[in-house]
This record gives structure tokens, C-alpha cells and sequence, in this order.
């Protein structure tokens, strides 16, 4: 069952008896949460809201956190230095699109709270569900499309590590280059191949019938003594992609006059400064 398999790897990579969980409230955080509860482990869980703003996230955590007996600790993530955080997020993290400078931004400030050595998330897992529009259009319909789906998404094994390194908008790398940044060490169990190899026997009609992500609630039936939600993209909860739209006004940044922040990501990703300031000098 998938639940012995998180819970293995959480302990086999995550030893300490007290560990940080990103917790947003969703299923695939609280999964790998209630496989460190399991292990009686203490959890303090970070989670963040923007610009003073609770999201259906941050309010979904806090009341997990309660119900469960976990640590809750709530984050609170500024937008007025929201140009520099942009090349911060595209020189030093590396995020090469739109979706990884909006998913990645709020860590940069939740990830210099945590000072456990261990950090749990359950990152990556929506590669298995095929919970995207693109997703339920063109590779749902049988197993075999859904795990080329899942193939695009996971990419490459590291055979030396055996996990994937997804490079698409999940923006692994980006999480484990900020854990390093506070020397610490990223848990995602949802990169495993043992996962993987759990995951891939089984088409999109399993994960998502009778409802959404339903044999994780099977295996962590605890998690249902809290309420159910649907699967939400973490940057739309909080309403991120509105702030780094603003940018697109300022002359100063958007110096081609582009339309979508996705064109701008690309232009200063081609640039060699990294900053404002450096590329006026």
C-alpha cells in the first residue's frame, strides 16, 4: 500500500524525531505529514499567506494542524520588494517560467523560518493524478497516455539516487536548492521510484473516482476526519500571479513592452545581470 511506502521513506531520509512539513492542507502535503505522525515524530508545519491575506491554503493548514496536534506555523510573505524577489527567483533559484518564479516566491520567505534539518513535502504528487486541464483533455482516457503524461512530467531517474528531478512547473529544484540555502535537507517522497513504481500501475479513473486523489484517503483513512478539498494550484490560492502581473507596468523591467509575464521571465533569464540596478549601470 502507498502509505507504507511514504512512511518507509520518511524515516528511511528523515531520522530526526522533529521534522518541518510545508504543509498547504491539501492531500499530498497532509500525506506525507500523517506518515511522520505515524512514526510519532514532531511535526512543526510552515505554511504562508501574501500580503497579509489567508488563503483557502493557510486556512486549510491552520485547521489540520489543530485537529491533528501539529505545530502551525503561518508565514507572512511581503509584496513590496516584489522586483528584486523576481531576479532573486530567476538568477539564484533558477526558475526558467512563469510558474516557477510564482510557485517559488513565497518560499523565499518561509524557508529562512525553518531551522529543523529535515523538511518534508509532498511536491511533485500531482504528476500522478493528472489533475491538470491538459491533463483531463488529451491523456486520461487510458493508463498507457497517462503514464507518458507522467513521464513528461517526472522526466529522468537519477539511478544514482533514484529519484526524479521533475524540471517542469513543479519546481523541485528550486525547493531543494532553498532547503540548501538554510542547510537543510528537502524530503519529497513523491520523487521516489518506489512511489513511482506504486503509482504507474494504475490509470486516471482509479485516482480520481469515486473522488479526487480518493486511494490516498484509503491509505491515510485518518485524513478523513478533516474536510476533503479539491485540488488547487498553490500560486492561484494565494492570488500570487496578480502581484508579478503589476510588473508588466513597470517600464523599467518590462523594457519590450511584453504582455505575459511568461515572456518576461524568458527576457531576463537571458540577461548576464542579476539585478535592476546592474543591468542600467
Amino acid at each position: 500500500m502507498i502509505d507504507k511506502i511514504i512512511t518507509n521513506i520518511v524515516d528511511q531520509e528523515a531520522p530526526d524525531q522533529t521534522v518541518a512539513v510545508l504543509m498547504s492542507g491539501g492531500t499530498d502535503s497532509l500525506t506525507v505529514a500523517a506518515a511522520a505522525h505515524r512514526l510519532n515524530k514532531k511535526l512543526n508545519c510552515y505554511t504562508f499567506r501574501v500580503d497579509g491575506k489567508d488563503s483557502d491554503d493557510s486556512i486549510y493548514a491552520e485547521k489540520a494542524c489543530k485537529h491533528f496536534g501539529w505545530n502551525f506555523k503561518l508565514i507572512d510573505v511581503p509584496v513590496n520588494n516584489i522586483e528584486n524577489d523576481f531576479f532573486t527567483l530567476i538568477k539564484k533559484y533558477e526558475c526558467k517560467k512563469k510558474t516557477h518564479v510564482e510557485c517559488t516566491f513565497p518560499f523565499l520567505y518561509v524557508y529562512p523560518h525553518i531551522k529543523e534539518k529535515y523538511i518534508l513535502t509532498g511536491w511533485a504528487a500531482d504528476g500522478y493524478y493528472g489533475v491538470s486541464k491538459r491533463a483531463n483533455i488529451h491523456f486520461k482516457h487510458t493508463k498507457e497516455l497517462m503514464n507518458k503524461f507522467r513521464q513528461g512530467y517526472f522526466g529522468k531517474l537519477d539511478e544514482t539516487t533514484q529519484k526524479f528531478i521533475p524540471g517542469n512547473p513543479v519546481g523541485i529544484k528550486q525547493q531543494m536548492l532553498l532547503a540548501k540555502s538554510v542547510d537543510s535537507i528537502l524530503v519529497a517522497p513523491y520523487v521516489d521510484k518506489k512511489v513511482w513504481d506504486w503509482m504507474i500501475q494504475y490509470d486516471w479513473d482509479f485516482f480520481n473516482k469515486p473522488y479526487q486523489k480518493a486511494p490516498l484517503f484509503d491509505a491515510f483513512p485518518e485524513l478523513l476526519e478533516i474536510k476533503r478539498r479539491n485540488h488547487l494550484n498553490l500560486q492561484l490560492a494565494a492570488g500570487i500571479p496578480n502581484y508579478f502581473e503589476k510588473l508588466l507596468d513597470n517600464k523599467k523591467i518590462n523594457i519590450y513592452n511584453r504582455s505575459r509575464i511568461m515572456d518576461l521571465v524568458r527576457d531576463w533569464k537571458a540577461t548576464t545581470t542579476t539585478s535592476i540596478e546592474e543591468f542600467f549601470v
